[in-house]
């Protein structure tokens, strides 16, 4: 039997799929070819087309895995448990910002599909990262009664790979970032700003350091402003795109051509004195043979 939650999920899949459909069909695909997904015939847009395929299949997907939960109803929850009653349920402690970063993956992805495939493609790993904690995290919020277990349980899980990948995550895009702003602003400008970011930086070592037991959020709170600032930044340095470089070397070059002119222009004369030669020779030569046939 079909749930009640499920029938959004199915809902939605069969959108896409019909919207898959008039999509190909717009762009030049074939009838056949847009309903067997490309097997005989052309699909017309091949990227418009795999996303809106893509998120039928990942909707009805979704909708499947409700109805097997079939929608968490509490009396199924406790035959399954094996209880007379339904298992009391715990709401989430702890706040969760994988919401929001679920958001800004998926506003990177529409502004990358508009100014550039890398803005796209970071913004879909993103995502998927998103996905991936804030699944686990609202697991672990309800692995057990008790809040502290439960938070010992998602570190001991994900904390080894957290910390690494996260961190060269964070750097990598930080710097990514970071360029597209150097790159973006004038030759002056990339300098000032250089500038103003090693400072903020040593001021932010000192403040820690002269002051150790800042409270923690607080330090986020920094932290994620000057990350959101810089990263904001970034997306609109690369949607503004590079500035205009010079290139040094064109009055060599335009030397170098000189000289090949110049040694092709004294091929020429000698090539046309040696031609006069020839000539003066042939004549002389001639003006001999009329002379002795005369004699």
């Amino acid at each position: 039997m079909i749930t009640t939650g499920s029938k959004f999920y199915f809902g939605v899949a069969g959108l896409a799929y019909v919207a898959a459909l008039i999509f190909g069909l717009s762009t030049g695909g074939h009838l056949w070819g847009v309903l067997s997904f490309g097997y005989k015939g052309g699909v017309g847009d091949h990227i418009g087309y795999s996303i809106l395929i893509g998120l039928s299949a990942a909707a009805f997907l979704i909708g499947c895995v409700v109805v097997a939960f079939r929608d968490a109803d509490a009396d199924v929850v406790a035959t399954v448990a094996g209880t007379e009653s339904v298992p009391e349920v715990h709401p989430p402690r702890n706040a969760s910002f994988w919401p929001v970063v679920a958001a800004f993956a998926g506003g990177l992805m529409i502004l990358g599909l508009a100014t550039s495939p890398i803005l796209f493609v970071a913004g879909a790993i993103i995502a998927v990262i998103a996905a991936l904690e804030w699944t686990l995290t609202a697991w672990a919020d309800r692995a057990t009664g008790d809040p502290e277990v439960n938070s010992m349980v998602r570190d001991r899980l994900m904390k080894p790979l957290e910390v690494p990948m996260m961190a060269a995550a964070g750097i990598g895009i930080i710097v990514l970032a970071f360029s597209r702003i150097l790159l973006a602003v004038s030759k002056t400008g990339s300098v000032v700003v250089g500038l103003v970011f090693g400072v903020l930086i040593v001021a932010a070592g000192f403040a820690v350091a002269y002051r150790p037991h800042i409270g923690r959020t607080l330090v986020t709170s920094v932290i994620a402003f000057f990350a959101i600032t810089i990263l904001g930044a970034g997306i609109y340095g690369a949607a503004q795109g590079e500035r205009d470089f010079e290139i040094h070397g064109e009055h060599g070059e335009e030397g170098e051509h000189g000289g090949e002119d110049g040694e092709h222009g004294e091929d020429g004369e000698h090539s046309d004195d040696e031609e006069h030669g020839d000539e003066s020779e042939e004549g002389l030569g001639t003006s001999s043979e009329l002379t002795g046939v005369s004699r």
